[in-house]
């Protein structure tokens, strides 16, 4: 299977930069939000290459995505 573009919307895109900075500002080190960072992307890769990966929610629309790190 070929691997799929994710898209982020605006909203998306927001709500994470807010996330961002809300750890800066709390921890005062950008550490922890580089961590974040690599996570979203490491987990973004993953659905990319497998969109079924995780569990479907009742909705059918979305899915629940577990990882332990």
């Amino acid at each position: 299977m070929a691997q799929r573009k994710i898209i982020w919307t605006s909203k998306a895109q927001h709500e994470f930069a807010n996330i961002l900075a809300y750890f800066l500002e709390r921890n005062q080190s950008n550490v922890y939000s580089l961590k974040l960072i690599d996570l979203v992307e490491h987990i973004t890769k993953t659905i990319a290459k497998s969109p079924l990966v995780g569990l479907q929610n009742k909705d059918d629309l979305s899915r629940t995505f577990i990882f332990e790190r």
